[in-house]
């Protein structure tokens, strides 16, 4: 579905992919594990990181599979660069937020 026409919820849908692909990531699971972890199709994960949409219920299971709650995951945009959370060893021109060293 295109949200051209809803910018709001373009950015929601952006920001909840982005988040799942970090908390996915800091599992050191692949798109396919956490899918077959949250009971999903396989190509449901990639299509959801990409910012294409999420059912509600979808973002439920896949919060409470990553154990982050759906607020946080659903929340305000910290930075529009990079959403309070840089890549580990850089810091954000935006915000000014340095990522963390894992």
């Amino acid at each position: 579905m295109s949200y051209d026409h809803l910018p709001q919820a373009a950015r929601v849908h952006q920001a909840f992919g982005a988040r799942v692909r970090r908390h996915r990531e800091r599992h050191g699971w692949s798109a396919r594990e956490l899918a077959l972890r949250a009971g999903m199709s396989a190509n449901t994960i990639p299509r959801i990181e990409a910012g294409n949409g999420t059912p509600l219920g979808y973002a439920v299971v896949i919060c409470e599979t990553l154990g982050v709650p759906l607020a946080e995951m659903t929340g305000p945009v910290e930075c529009a660069r990079c959403d309070g959370a840089p890549p580990a060893g850089f810091r954000c021109t935006a915000c000014g937020t340095d990522g963390e060293i894992p």
